[in-house]
């Protein structure tokens, strides 16, 4: 019975928040401007999410070194891509995280371990879609966005060591936190923070090029800021998969710079769509069996890492 009122209280946040996006992004001019679809500009979809789990398993592999993880790199972005995937069908945006954890386990020697090394990949990646976003608010509207993040993060690593402090007791969380200041105190930690940038320029460049793919034109550097919101707010456990949440997000964050770009709402499902189109083939290659995975030539190439 939790289980399914669970699932009603999602519906009921995806539809309610899809319909306040709508009626900001204004719906009568939202339906209008979808053109034929663009061939070179899905090529373009597809090689910039492509680029997005290669940098993606790059940054998971690197940071797997500081809990003694030897990942190949096929397996590194087969995990990826499989927990990508997964986020964008799951009924929340944990599920993909939840599902790498699994899969992590046993490079990483058990599961302390292998939720250590998501949760501080999952870290580094929102710490970079937040630096994004202040980036683009200040191009926009001056420095102060950026000033802002900077005093965020600093209360962020103070909060850090106070509950630290607090809870030296508890098992993992002192840990994780521990984790989090050697992330940001070493070459690795900002190596894998530069790929996180990457990554979501790439996740930038796939929302404008599948827009532009079906004759939609969303305003840069608008969308610089505002994509980075939307993510953000996808990433709360209250929606089916993030949808309805991105859209307000996107739609509010246009609205609030002025932005009279329509369409946003229209965009964001279509990056949504692309990216359930492209993540369910990482769910097919983590499912199949090892005979199927194209072993011969990708064992070799990981073989001894």
């Amino acid at each position: 019975m939790r289980r399914w009122l669970t699932l009603l209280l999602r519906l009921v946040v995806t539809a309610g928040a899809l319909a306040l996006a709508v009626r900001l992004a204004r719906p009568v001019a939202a339906t209008e401007g979808l053109g034929p679809v663009g061939p070179v500009w899905l090529l373009m979809v597809v090689c910039a999410q492509l680029a997005v789990f290669g940098l993606m398993s790059v940054r998971q592999r690197m940071l797997a070194a500081r809990f003694g993880a030897r990942i190949g790199a096929r397996e590194s972005l087969r995990i990826t891509w499989a927990g990508f995937g997964l986020s964008q069908v799951a009924l929340g945006t944990v599920g993909g995280d939840a599902l790498r954890i699994v899969a992590l386990e046993p490079a990483c020697g058990g599961w302390r371990r292998a939720v250590r090394l998501v949760v501080a990949d999952r870290a580094v990646g929102l710490i970079a879609l937040c630096l994004l976003g202040s980036v683009g608010l200040s191009v926009i509207i001056g420095p102060l966005p950026l000033l802002l993040f900077v005093a965020l993060a600093l209360l962020g690593l103070i909060a850090a060591e106070v509950v630290r402090r607090l809870y030296r007791g508890a098992a993992l969380l002192p840990v994780i936190l521990t984790d989090l200041g050697w992330l940001a105190r070493t070459r690795t930690g900002w190596s894998a923070l530069l790929l996180s940038v990457c990554a979501h320029l790439s996740g930038i460049a796939t929302f404008v090029a599948v827009s532009r793919a079906f004759g939609l034109m969303p305003p840069m550097p608008e969308t610089l800021a505002a994509l980075p919101g939307g993510m953000l707010l996808a990433v709360l456990p209250v929606s089916l998969g993030g949808w309805g949440l991105r859209e307000l997000g996107l739609a509010g964050i246009y609205e609030a710079l002025g932005s009279q770009y329509a369409d946003s709402v229209t965009s964001s499902v279509l990056f949504g769509l692309s990216a359930v189109a492209l993540g369910l083939p990482g769910l097919v290659w983590f499912v199949l069996p090892k005979s199927f995975q194209f072993g011969r030539f990708w064992g070799r190439r990981d073989h001894g890492r």
